[in-house]
Formats: C-alpha cells, sequence, structure tokens
C-alpha cells in the first residue's frame, strides 16, 4: 500500500515538473521570454504553486539544452544565438535529417496521418487570417508529430533539442517576410511530409525535411542580409 501511494506520488510530482519545463521551454520558444530575457525562478515558482526544487530541475535541464544560461551573480538569462552559431545550428540539423527514415523509424499510424490533416487545415484558415503566434505553435505541433516516428531515442531527442533552438528565431524572422509565402512554404512542406507518410516511405521524410530546413535556413539567412543593409 505504502509503495503504491509512494509510485503515485513520484508519478504526480514528474507530472507537474515535467509540465513546468513544457510551459518554460513554450515561453521561450513563442517568445514571451524573449533572447536576453531574465529567467526568475521566484516568480515561476509562485505561479506555479510549487516550491523552487521543481522550478530549478525545469531551469537545469533548459540550460543543458541550450535554451537558458545561469549568469553567477547576475541570474539566468534566455540565449540569444549568434548569426555563426544559429548557422552551424541549421547546418547540423540538415545533416541528421535524413536519418529519421534510416535509424529504426517508426511505423506511420491512422493517428498520425490524421493529426497531420488537421495541422493542414488549421494551417490553411491563416491564409487569409494572420496569427503569428497560431502559426508558430502549428509549426511545433508539426514536428513534434513527425518526430513521435523516429525510433531511435538519441536521433529523436537531438533533433527535438535542434529544432527549439532554432524555432524562436524562425519567430522573430516571420514579421520580416512576406505572410503568404511563408504560410505556404509550411503548407507545401506538412502536405510533402503528410504524402510520404501516407505512403509509408520515411526515407522520403527524412529527405523532404532535409530540404525543407535548407530552404528555411537560406530565406532567413537573405533576410537578415536584407535588414543588415537597411541599417
Amino acid at each position: 500500500m505504502n509503495t503504491a501511494a509512494n509510485h503515485r506520488k513520484r508519478s504526480i510530482k514528474e507530472e507537474r515538473l515535467e509540465f513546468i519545463y513544457l510551459e518554460i521551454r513554450s515561453r521561450i520558444c513563442m517568445l514571451d521570454f524573449p533572447p536576453g530575457s531574465r529567467i526568475n525562478e521566484a516568480e515561476l515558482a509562485q505561479e506555479f504553486g510549487v516550491s523552487r526544487t521543481p522550478v530549478r530541475r525545469a531551469l537545469t535541464r533548459l540550460e543543458t539544452e541550450g535554451l537558458i544560461e545561469t549568469q553567477h551573480g547576475n541570474g539566468t538569462f534566455v540565449t540569444t544565438l549568434p548569426s555563426d552559431f544559429l548557422a552551424e545550428v541549421y547546418e547540423l540539423r540538415i545533416e541528421l535529417s535524413p536519418l529519421i527514415g534510416r535509424l529504426q523509424p517508426r511505423q506511420p499510424t491512422a493517428e498520425n496521418t490524421q493529426r497531420l490533416r488537421e495541422t493542414l487545415a488549421s494551417i490553411d484558415a491563416l491564409m487569409d487570417k494572420p496569427d503569428l503566434r497560431r502559426l508558430a505553435q502549428l509549426n511545433i505541433d508539426y514536428y513534434l508529430e513527425m518526430t513521435t516516428l523516429v525510433g531511435n531515442r538519441a536521433l529523436k531527442e537531438t533533433l527535438e533539442r535542434l529544432f527549439f533552438l532554432t524555432t524562436r528565431i524562425w519567430l522573430m524572422k516571420v514579421p520580416n517576410l512576406d505572410w503568404n509565402e511563408v504560410v505556404q512554404a509550411t503548407r507545401e512542406e506538412i502536405a510533402m511530409i503528410l504524402q510520404a507518410i501516407e505512403a509509408d516511405d520515411m526515407q522520403s521524410v527524412g529527405v523532404i525535411a532535409q530540404l525543407n530546413i535548407k530552404r528555411t535556413m537560406n530565406r532567413y539567412m537573405h533576410a537578415s542580409e536584407q535588414q543588415a543593409n537597411q541599417q
């Protein structure tokens, strides 16, 4: 009885910790906590109604993933990504993406395809009703859905960690781009991935993901150059 009760307590604690971690990560990726902003551990603990220990554990995990950094004597801050490091992250994502279809890919399910179809429908609705936060969330949902098909755990964790490093930069760059082009490019990427998944062709999923990351990197690097030239 005591063993079962202790197990439930541990499960509740782990679920609470996971919720706190995901919520803070979401705020970083959605720019609620923009690069360079200070993370207040005490305020977060009060908001979530917990001690500082689970918040600290969540922050430690986020620091390991490169989303925040602790500056001794100053506090904890959301990391910035210098352009050269950002390019290196994109290059690594490009090289790793084909492995999606090579290293123990999972069998796609009807639930996978249905959720991707729903994501496509939601993105279509944004063409005439721009909503940057909604597009960003749909992009995250799509990528996480795709990585559920990655059977190699080390690869899955690495792909997701690199994705979350860059997705906030993606969100910062979108306002400088043509909205319809961004939405259409996102839609085309998901549609191609969906088509490959429906054909049970995971090799193509990896190749398509690679090509789209290349296209995204080139688009944002070009936008950054234009912005720099205008200053």
